[in-house]
């Protein structure tokens, strides 16, 4: 028998009546054996116990299915003829999700109906479409859900040939909760269909200070006998105290979760970054809101997690310093986010390099007593008892500064004034520090004022105007810094410094004197400094050495009511330099006298005068190179 669906493929087909009866003047019912299996687009009509009657018309069946992605349709009527196809009574009870894995529950039978829609779907093209609808009550629901402490209701279902499938929720004024946690407040708001699975996609509240609500998709699978569900990756992205966002990246697979929820906590994993501008790496972090009200959330940076302090992300580096984390985050506290801080051990990535170094356990605060700015992250008000302490990170430049003034400082019957530099770049790190103390009440000869430096580290040190070489001299009298020490140890090292250097000054006499004898008036002054300084370079090999430097000068003058002036000076410097480097061991003396003197005469017309200027330089170099000569010139200044 040849038959004709309009919309279906085929559209003309063939049925096989094997037996037909023929008595007197009736023809008795035949039934077909082989099932009736026709597409409806990427639908599958399945007709089973099929019958050709005479009486009706056509070919008549009591049980058939449409077979859909989403669910599968059972029908107890199917009527085929010249002039009708209906499809009716829809065992719609049976209706389940994701191809048979979880029933619908209370299925309204009222307002169910298969049409075939002109203008339908996404595409607004014909489809077939089947659909169930109620404006009042609920169509179906979907009980006994793992995760959720009560039912779905659902108050419209659409399905079409195409395999779209529309499923509304009716909404409700209570959220429903997640795995028994009071926090995990979830709203269902759409849910879609596949062959093997669904996806109840809806908000989820987590009760955080400016987190807002967060999309949550819960996928329900039945690989063996129970039912499974499991969450895909959630997006968020908020802004705490300080500009620190924490905000959830990219991933390739979306299916792999990123979120866990049980009855005491809610967990997402994402990462803590400022914003617009970075005084640090981003960092891996944990938020956590809580179920008890004892910390109601946090955010979390992993312990031992390395965060590169002078370079840009966080990938290993053998340059420059890393921060290994002890801990870090913030916490909810008064209904707001509290700062921002992380602590950890502070390393160099190159250990061979630079050895010798401890470790240094520091802590950075955004917000608060810091000043964050497109440069760097300023920490100032930090108590110590030396005084007030500055640190600076400065982001861009990947530099971490500290400084600590120290104003009058008492230790015991002594006061310290001066300044403590601390420094770690990708171009390495140095302690640095001068300094002024008064010593008093130990001895007549040792009491006085001593000027200090001392740097310590691996840092490039490439002329006597650079930084460094500045903060160690700042409190140093100028004619007894040690500039010979950049001269012979650090530029033979490839203008590095690596080690230590110590330097210290006193003043001996500083004295001046002025008198007025009414026919006569004059001045006397008096100085003399000492200076010694001791350090152990190792780069490009190892130098040591030690270095005395001793400058004196007295000058004098009168002038008389007869228009006579006279004026006198005599300085000394001296210098002695013992060092052992890589070449060899070296030891040189330096001394240099010089003396001035002048008079002059004033005559009724002119002024007449004399100047004399005589000097003397001696040099003696590993006890067998001597130099003697007289000259104007500074020859304790040179150092080679």
């Amino acid at each position: 028998m040849n038959c004709s669906i309009e919309n279906a493929t085929p559209k003309n087909f063939s049925v096989n009546a094997e037996d037909v009866v023929l008595d007197n003047n009736n023809v008795y019912a035949a039934s077909g054996t082989t099932p009736l299996v026709l597409q409806l687009e990427k639908w599958q009509l399945q007709v089973t116990n099929w019958k050709l009657d005479v009486k009706e018309g056509g070919i008549l069946s009591n049980k058939g299915l449409i077979k859909t992605s989403a669910i599968d349709i059972p029908f107890q009527k199917f009527v085929l003829r010249s002039n009708m196809f209906l499809i009716d009574s829809f065992n719609i009870k049976g209706l389940t999700l994701g191809g048979g894995i979880h029933p619908l529950s209370n299925v309204n039978t009222d307002n169910a109906s298969l049409v075939y829609d002109l203008k339908t779907g996404s595409d607004m093209q014909p489809h077939w479409r089947f659909s169930i609808s109620s404006s009042e009550k609920p169509i179906a629901s979907i009980n006994n859900l793992m995760g959720l402490n009560k039912p779905i209701k659902l108050n419209y279902l659409q399905t079409i040939s195409n395999n779209e499938t529309v499923m509304q929720l009716m909404q409700e004024t209570t959220p429903h909760i997640i795995n028994n946690n009071i926090k995990a407040q979830f709203s269902p708001e759409i849910i879609t269909n596949g062959p093997n699975f669904f996806d109840i996609y809806g908000s989820l509240n987590i009760n955080l200070p400016r987190a807002g609500a967060v999309g949550l998709t819960m996928n329900y699978t039945k690989p063996q006998s129970t039912l499974q569900m499991k969450f895909k990756k959630v997006n968020l992205d908020f802004q705490t105290k300080g500009f620190i966002h924490f905000y959830t990246p990219n991933q390739a697979d979306d299916n792999i979760p990123n979120i866990t929820i049980d009855n005491a906590k809610i967990n997402i994993k994402g990462k803590v970054v400022e914003k617009p501008n970075k005084s640090f790496n981003e960092v891996d972090a944990d938020l956590f809101s809580y179920a008890n009200n004892t910390t109601v959330g946090e955010i979390v940076l992993p312990k031992n997690y390395v965060m590169q302090l002078n370079s840009e992300g966080n990938t290993a580096s053998n340059k420059g310093y890393k921060l290994i984390l002890t801990e870090g985050g913030t916490k909810v506290i008064n209904g707001d986010w509290d700062i921002f801080s992380y602590t950890g051990i502070m390393q160099s990535n190159n250990t061979s390099k630079d050895k010798g170094i401890d470790n240094a356990k520091m802590t950075f605060k955004v917000l608060g007593d810091v000043e964050v700015g497109g440069k760097g992250m300023k920490m100032d008000g930090i108590e110590t008892p030396f005084g007030d302490m500055i640190m600076t990170f400065d982001f861009a430049q990947k530099r971490l500064i500290g400084t600590l003034a120290m104003n009058n400082v008492m230790l015991g019957t002594n006061t310290v004034n001066g300044t403590i530099e601390t420094l770690f770049d990708p171009a390495g790190f140095y302690v640095a520090g001068g300094g002024s103390i008064d010593v008093l009440g130990i001895h007549p000869i040792v009491d006085g004022k001593y000027n200090l430096g001392v740097m310590l580290g691996s840092y490039p040190l490439n002329s006597t105007s650079d930084h460094l070489w500045q903060v160690v001299n700042a409190y140093k009298k100028p004619e007894v810094v040690n500039n010979c020490y950049i001269t012979n140890i650090i530029k033979p090292s490839n203008n590095k410094f690596s080690g230590f250097y110590f330097t210290i000054d006193r003043e001996i006499i500083d004295k001046s004197i002025d008198f007025d004898f009414i026919l006569a008036s004059g001045y006397v002054t008096a100085k003399a400094i000492l200076g010694a300084d001791v350090y152990a370079n190792f780069s490009n090999g190892l130098s040591v050495g030690f270095g005395a430097l001793a400058y004196a000068k007295a000058t004098a003058g009168m002038s008389a009511l007869t228009g006579t002036s006279l004026s006198g000076s005599l300085t000394a410097k001296g210098r002695l330099d013992a060092y052992k480097n890589p070449n060899g061991f070296t030891i040189s003396a330096n001394v240099d006298l010089s003396f001035k003197a002048k008079i002059s005469q004033s005559l009724i017309a002119t002024t007449v005068s004399k100047e004399i200027s005589v000097g003397a330089s001696a040099q003696c170099k590993n006890g067998t190179q001597f130099n003697f000569e007289l000259t104007d010139g500074n020859k304790a200044e040179d150092c080679k």
